[in-house]
């Protein structure tokens, strides 16, 4: 019984020892060509990439333009401001209005008249309210914004 059990034994340890070895080899070849199919991605996973990307750009992007159309307004109502305060000037120095926008070149920081973002142009327009009659407004012609009504008044 002891020999029996003896072989019994010698045969189980070679038995696991094969398995053993089965297994192990099996596990590297699995791990290897797992490893080899995963270096490279799916072309579903590359979908779902590019849709994201999609989607968030397709956000982003209106908001940006928003942002920049803003600005451009912004910096027009500030040049139809700075007009203005330079045609008080104007007043003051020659004791009359201008008659066109370009005339307060000479009195304009480096001898320019500040242009539109938006390629506008400035012109001088007639005001509203109760300086209607004698007020001219600084107007930008695509963002349609004026400085404040400005009066005129002979320092004569």
């Amino acid at each position: 019984m002891s020999q029996k059990k003896g072989q019994n034994r010698k045969e189980n340890t070679k038995i696991d020892k094969i398995s053993l070895s089965l297994v192990s080899t099996k596990c590297i070849f699995k791990v290897e060509v797992f490893m080899k199919k995963k270096k490279a991605f799916s072309l579903v996973e590359i979908m779902i990439v590019i849709a994201i990307i999609g989607i968030l750009s397709g956000m982003a992007v209106p908001s940006f333009k928003l942002a920049r159309d803003r600005a451009r307004l912004n910096k027009c109502h500030l040049n139809t401001t700075q007009l203005t305060h330079t045609a008080e000037v104007y007043n003051l120095n020659k004791g009359r209005e201008p008659q066109q926008v370009t005339d307060l070149a000479e009195f304009m920081s480096g001898g320019k008249i500040p242009h539109c973002p938006s390629n506008g142009e400035y012109q001088w327009v007639a005001g509203t309210g109760a300086d209607a009659e004698t007020g001219l407004v600084v107007r930008c012609n695509i963002h349609a914004c004026a400085s404040s009504t400005f009066s005129f008044s002979s320092t004569q």
